[in-house]
């Protein structure tokens, strides 16, 4: 069956300037306080210590990161952020 089904979750939500986000392939990092990385094979993880050291400005992010099998073939990564924002 090729037809997309609506997954029940919301992609990103703004609560009292916080950006709480289901996980993502792309990623703006500003503002980000938080995340949780999903690995699919454990030797990525030092590649993707060098993707965070480009991505996320100083002081780092907190993260929690798990290797996981994906839920989409082909992702080998993926991020979950949560993030502040001002002026929402």
């Amino acid at each position: 069956m090729d037809s997309v089904v609506p997954l029940p979750y919301t992609r990103a939500r703004i609560v009292n300037n916080f950006v709480l986000s289901s996980g993502h392939v792309p990623l703006d990092a500003d503002g980000n306080l938080v995340s949780t990385q999903f690995v699919a094979r454990q030797e990525d993880f030092d590649e993707l210590n060098a993707l965070c050291r480009e991505a996320f400005p100083e002081p780092f992010p907190t993260r929690t990161t798990v290797v996981v099998d994906m839920a989409r073939p082909g992702i080998l990564i993926e991020i979950e952020p949560t993030a502040v924002v001002s002026g929402a």
